[in-house]
């Protein structure tokens, strides 16, 4: 039984017992509003100890190991080095040759 649970067992017997007057034969309305508001009290504190043993449970400490990655080091670049000037005599490897017949080449 929820929290909820046992307060609308709690109101509908307190209505039971202060608000109707009714009678109805066989069923004294008034102690059922007592059963109902005891039910709901029975229901509320168990209610409650149940979810304080299950927020001290959910509250352990978790425990994660971590991998230690040792940082890398990033590329070192030499300040003075330059690219060398495009040599405009310089040919492709004939490995590296593009198909003559390959339409989307630009020297066709």
């Amino acid at each position: 039984m929820t929290i909820g649970g046992s307060l609308v067992l709690i109101a509908i017997g307190a209505i039971l017992k202060f608000a109707v007057t009714a009678r109805v034969s066989g069923i004294d309305v008034g102690t059922v509003g007592v059963v109902l508001m005891v039910v709901g009290l029975v229901g509320l504190v168990i209610s409650v100890i149940w979810l304080l043993s299950q927020r001290r449970r959910l509250a352990a400490p978790v425990v994660e190991q971590r991998r230690y990655v040792e940082p890398v080091a990033p590329e070192r670049v030499d300040p003075t080095y330059r690219t060398p000037p495009a040599d405009p005599g310089y040919r492709t490897p004939p490995g590296e040759r593009p198909d003559p017949r390959d339409p989307y080449d630009p020297r066709v």
